[in-house]
């Protein structure tokens, strides 16, 4: 099991006689140790041989049902047993059982709409049917309404339609009429009052009413009063009902409608331009019984006729419904399968296209299909695994060749297995790039590294024991939490690091004797709460510091003093290890040249620096400057006087200047042998392999190629110019460079001396600058370990403590629920989220940029348990 580095990788070729491809495909799936090489990887999918075998399982999948309750196979070996049963059903062998339910679905499916558009036909015509019981309710409502109270003269009609706003007979309807109609109602009053009211009642009574009903949507309700009244010249009365008409059409949403009533006088004309206006906004017309404005049993008789229809296509939908219920729940059950067969034929269809895809990635010849995979398993342990997975009668030596292919230039793919536990360090290290094949896993240290340094920043004993609490419930009940909240499941892959960050940060609370604000006095403190005096006796505090520290007034001045200092040891020995991983990939890899001319001009840079720096610190730790506290050097004035002034130590120095000066010669002479030498001995060695190179490839040149092959063999990469399709199984043989083309891992490296010196110069700059900066980004470990102990001690004195002060029940509620919630928000999210994410830089950046890569590609197996996830 590879955790340090990856597991080792074994590149093979395989041959298969075409017949047989599916089946040995199949059978290597499940070996789950199979990584295949896209043999195809620059052709166009169009031309792909089983390209259209992929299209036919998305478009069957597509069609799948799904209406009824399923119940899903959860694992490879359920699928199978059911797909074998439906197989020895249907009577029908495997390699034709795609075809078989790829045109049971097609059929089904074709049944399935025509009685889909059957019910959605029977929908409209419900529909239809209630909105036109609606308009005859309403039309009744408004033409006898108005008939019985005012009489049938046309001068009933209109003096009570110019009153309507004031009496509303049929609920919130409303009447739009113009300034002419107001006119004319004055015109008639008049004549009323001066005796010709006669002659009016008689010309009215010669006039036809027409009368147009129906429903429109509620959105075009303003637009089509508008254009009435606009078109008409308010010559017609308009009601519209505003308690909408909500109908649900086949997809069960809601349609809501207002229903209207026209009535005007009669005439082509006016009829024309209603029925255009009712057209052009979609409106739907319906008409009235024949003599209804007079008859009023008409509506009655209508109306009720129908509701009878109404009732007979409701129970007509229900039972087509139900029908096709029942259809459904017997299409997804089957004899000798427990599972939805729906359900069985999808993951069946996506088994079929994940074999299919990867066909796509081999090449044919003849009757032959070939091509390169990568595995974790050697040649033996493969075979062996393969016979496992397929079936007893299966003759695999006479069905699939498979020979080793030896490789030194193709870089494999990375293979790191993992855990419940290092799935999420290892996922942290991929987000900023996956290891080099057999290069150190950063991801092994950041499982201590990673939670210690949150710890540093959030040190605090209350807040750590909340996080231990909340990642403790979350491996307990990780189970129980996932099954119930499946959008919990990505927070429970972080419970393992929030379990260590909560346990780091009570440890570190420990180390700085701070509970939420509050020093705890375990062991007792040794020195004088009252007069501040030590008690001797060589009284030591057993862990973390004395509470007296508390109650000082030099509290904060010591505790930056203490945390900047634990900060930069901490960061010089990250970034040691760091160089020193980069010294075992020098090793691994038998790269003299990063070893002697990188790690070692590294380390005694860094450690001639800052490892002096370090020692300075701990030197000064133990050095006893009681009664002389004056003589103590600054440790910063010393590192400033190191490189200005020849190592001068104002003070008692902390070791003799010839030391300071050996420290600061050697940070010099290792800068230019970073810079120098390693260039110098690189462009030797290209110069020398180019030579040879150079050599074997003109005499091949001239035994083998035309001249017109040579031209175009200098200008471009001779494997790129030939074509993939024309090449057999003889031309890959053990041709490395082939298959680096198409992995996309070939092209000519530049060797030219200036471009390798400019790279070695940025790898320098880096490095020193680098050295310094790091350092400084290492204080961030105390800078937010400060900023967290003042937040905590702010809620604590200016919210619960004032409470508890004046002892009042009711304040100290208040003042409690106040310090939790800021407590809460601020520290446990705001805060946590803030020491994850610097915690995060310092692997990325500080700690991994000097060894790590990261330029690898993952080993991704050809497996079926995708399907089932």
């Amino acid at each position: 099991m590879g955790i340090l580095r990856s597991e080792d990788m074994f590149l093979f070729k395989f041959v298969v006689q075409k017949d047989n491809v599916w089946e040995i495909i199949n059978n290597l799936g499940r070996t789950k140790s199979v990584h295949f090489i896209d043999m195809n990887r620059n052709e166009q999918s169009f031309k792909l041989p089983y390209t259209d075998m992929i299209k036919r399982c998305e478009e069957t999948e597509r069609r799948l049902i799904y209406r009824v309750k399923l119940i899903t196979p959860q694992t490879l070996q359920h699928l199978e047993q059911s797909i074998d049963s439906i197989g020895e059903n249907k009577r029908k062998a495997m390699s034709v059982l795609f075809e078989d339910i790829e045109n049971e679905i097609r059929e089904k499916e074709q049944f399935v709409i025509s009685q889909n558009e059957k019910i959605k036909s029977m929908i409209d015509i419900l529909n239809m049917q209630i909105e036109y019981q609606t308009v005859l309710e309403k039309a009744d409502k408004i033409i006898h309404g108005k008939i019985r109270s005012r009489g049938s003269s046309l001068q009933g009609i209109q003096n009570n339609d110019f009153e309507a706003n004031a009496s509303q007979p049929f609920g919130r309807s409303k009447i739009n009429y113009s300034n002419e109609e107001v006119k004319e109602e004055e015109i008639q009053l008049s004549g009323r009052s001066s005796g010709g009211s006669n002659r009016l009642e008689q010309s009215f009574r010669e006039v036809s009413i027409r009368y147009v009903a129906g429903t429109i949507e509620n959105t075009e309700v303003e637009r089509f009063k508008k254009v009435l009244f606009r078109s008409l010249r308010g010559k017609v009365l308009s009601y519209f009902d505003e308690s909408n008409v909500i109908l649900n059409d086949f997809q069960g949403k809601s349609i809501r409608k207002c229903v209207y009533v026209l009535v005007f006088e009669e005439g082509s004309h006016f009829i024309d331009k209603v029925t255009r206006i009712c057209e052009a906004f979609s409106a739907k017309r319906y008409s009235l019984p024949e003599g209804g404005h007079t008859d009023k049993s008409a509506f009655h008789r209508k109306i009720q006729k129908i509701a009878k229809n109404i009732t007979d296509t409701q129970q007509m939908l229900k039972f087509t419904r139900q029908q096709m219920h029942n259809y459904l729940e017997g299409i997804n059950q089957t004899q000798g399968v427990a599972f939805s067969v729906q359900e069985v034929y999808k993951l069946f269809i996506k088994k079929e296209k994940s074999v299919y895809l990867v066909l796509n990635q081999l090449k044919t010849e003849r009757n032959l299909c070939f091509g390169f995979f990568w595995s974790n398993l050697a040649k033996h342990q493969l075979m062996n695994t393969i016979y496992k997975s397929g079936h007893e009668d299966m003759n695999l030596q006479q069905k699939i060749q498979i020979e080793d292919f030896n490789f030194s230039k193709i870089k494999p793919p990375t293979y790191i297995q993992t855990n419940e536990f290092t799935y999420i360090f290892q996922e942290i290290i991929n987000t900023y790039g996956v290891p080099t094949y057999k290069e150190i896993n950063p991801a092994i240290f950041a499982c201590v590294s990673f939670p210690f340094l949150f710890g540093v920043m959030f040190g605090d004993v209350g807040h750590g024991s909340l996080l231990l609490f909340i990642g403790t419930v979350l491996c307990l009940f990780n189970n129980c939490i996932g099954g119930n909240f499946p959008a919990m499941k990505p927070v429970l892959q972080l419970r393992y690091v929030v379990f260590l960050m909560g346990l780091f940060g009570m440890f570190a609370g420990f180390i700085y004797n701070d509970m939420m604000s509050i020093s705890l006095n375990v062991y007792g403190s040794c020195y004088n709460t009252d007069t501040g005096k030590y008690l001797g006796n060589d009284c030591i505090y057993p862990i973390g510091l004395d509470p007296i520290w508390s109650l000082s007034k030099n509290e904060l001045s010591f505790q930056n003093s203490l945390k900047m200092k634990i900060s930069v040891i901490l960061g010089v020995m990250q970034m040691s290890l760091g160089v020193v991983l980069k010294a075992f990939n020098a090793v691994f890899f038998k790269n003299s040249l990063d070893f002697y001319h990188e790690f070692i001009p590294q380390i005694l840079l860094l450690w001639s620096l800052f490892g002096y720096m370090d020692s300075l610190i701990v030197i000064k730790w133990l050095t006893n400057y009681q009664g002389d506290e004056h003589s103590a050097p600054s440790i910063i004035t010393t590192m400033i006087n190191l490189a200005l002034n020849g190592g001068h130590v104002e003070g008692r120095p902390f070791i003799g200047s010839y030391g300071a000066n050996k420290a600061i010669m050697i940070a010099l002479i290792c800068v230019p042998w970073m810079l120098f030498v390693k260039p110098l001995k690189l462009r030797k060695e290209h110069e020398h392999k180019d030579q040879e190179e150079q050599n074997n490839h003109y005499q091949d040149q001239r035994k083998n190629q035309s001249p017109q092959k040579k031209i175009n063999q200098n200008s471009n990469n001779h494997f790129s110019n030939l074509a993939s399709d024309q090449m057999t199984i003889a031309d890959y043989g053990n041709n490395e460079d082939i298959i680096l083309d198409l992995m996309g891992q070939g092209g000519h490296q530049n060797h030219e001396f200036s471009e390798i010196f400019i790279h070695q110069l940025i790898e320098t700059i880096e490095f020193v600058l680098g050295t310094i900066s790091n350092t400084a980004s290492y204080l961030r470990l105390w800078a937010l370990s400060l900023a967290h102990s003042q937040l905590s001690k702010v809620f604590f004195e200016h919210s619960l403590l004032q409470g508890i002060i004046d002892a009042s029940p009711v304040k100290i509620f208040v003042c409690y629920f106040i310090w939790a919630t800021a407590t809460f928000g601020v520290l446990m999210c705001m805060d946590v989220l803030e020491c994850f994410l610097h915690t995060l830089r310092l692997h990325w950046v500080e700690f991994q940029n000097k060894f790590y890569k990261g330029q690898g590609y993952k080993f991704q197996p050809f497996t079926y348990d995708i399907l089932f996830k």
